[in-house]
């Protein structure tokens, strides 16, 4: 029979065995890099990106290591912190720097290999971008110098106001609604243009409101599975418009001639008459695009005939007379 002496035992053996199991990390023979603790919040927002601590490196020397830590001779020289020591094999966005004589700090970076070669670009890098392997991005920046927002075309220009600032206030020029930056990120939208419908302005790293950029509003959203919507900044006299271009990948669209259709963007050759798909626009008044052995294709159908007033009078007159005729008939008829 146990004694309360021996369970005293035992929960002193399992509290050992507890903060064994706990120390053991600790005690790896290869530390764990200053990388771990930022790369665990650098995809916050993607869960399944994870932790970015995993893969293989290559010190800024050309070797190929297992571990950043690996490139550690490299920042052991007085005065490397901050230093280039290491990249990410597995991250395109991502660098490994010195710090403290150890490689192990790593910002996100945008690398030359991310550069268009495109002015009026505003090249990036998002490291939590393609299953976490990193993806290069360029915004059009239409606030650089020499870059228009048509292009050639001068007379469209990239409006300061009026605007419509994110927080439904309406302001007279864009730098009046810096105060919805306040609360917003780099990059988030924080007013739209009175003047084009299809520009925005973003909240930028000083916490202002003023990077135009072309975007797609919701208006322009037509609710069609199978259309593309955009938004043309350079149409209606500067003032953009919406555009919807057949999406000839998306399923049920693109039908042949005779499939059944409820509107123009679902056919091939965009014309939907009579509920079906047709070959061309079929739209005079005897012209029909569902005819029995002929779904699909538009015919003519045969006129009705068509009587002129002179000839209903001339018929009606001899319906008259055969009508008299066979009355007077019928009255000299000898009774029996």
């Amino acid at each position: 029979m146990k004694t309360p002496r021996d369970r005293m035992r035992v929960w002193r053996f399992l509290a050992v065995v507890a903060v064994a199991a706990a120390m053991v990390p600790m005690l790896s023979l290869r530390p764990v890099g200053p990388q771990a603790a930022w790369a665990g919040a650098l995809c916050a927002m993607a869960p399944d990106c994870g932790v970015i601590t995993a893969g293989s490196y290559t010190c800024a020397d050309g070797r190929h290591v297992t571990s950043s830590l690996d490139c550690n001779d490299l920042c052991q020289m007085e005065g490397t912190d901050g230093v280039l020591c290491a990249t990410f094999d597995d991250n395109l966005c991502l660098e490994v720097l010195c710090g403290a004589g150890a490689c192990g700090d790593g910002p996100a970076i945008v690398p030359s290999s991310c550069d268009d070669h495109d002015d009026c670009t505003m090249d990036s890098c998002d490291p939590c971008a393609n299953n976490c392997a990193g993806a290069c991005g360029h915004r059009e920046d239409l606030t650089i110098k020499g870059c228009t927002l048509c292009g050639s075309d001068s007379s469209c220009e990239v409006p300061n106001g009026p605007v419509v600032c994110a927080d439904g206030t309406h302001a007279a020029l864009l730098q009046d609604c810096n105060g919805v930056c306040v609360t917003l990120n780099v990059d988030d939208p924080c007013a739209t243009f009175d003047s084009n419908l299809c520009l925005e302005a973003v909240c930028g790293a000083a916490g202002e409101c003023g990077s135009p950029r072309r975007y797609v509003p919701p208006s322009c959203n037509d609710h069609n599975d199978c259309t593309i919507d955009s938004c043309d900044a350079c149409t209606d006299s500067c003032g953009g418009a919406c555009v919807h271009q057949p999406d000839l990948n998306a399923s049920g669209c693109n039908l042949a001639p005779g499939a059944m259709c409820t509107a123009g963007s679902q056919c091939a050759l965009t014309f939907c008459v009579d509920g079906v798909c047709c070959n061309r626009a079929c739209t005079a008044p005897n012209e029909t695009c569902n005819l029995p052995g002929s779904v699909g294709e538009c015919v003519a159908l045969a006129p009705a005939p068509v009587v002129s007033g002179r000839g209903i009078l001339i018929v009606g007159l001899l319906l008259t007379a055969m009508g008299f005729w066979g009355m007077r008939r019928a009255m000299r008829r000898p009774r029996r």
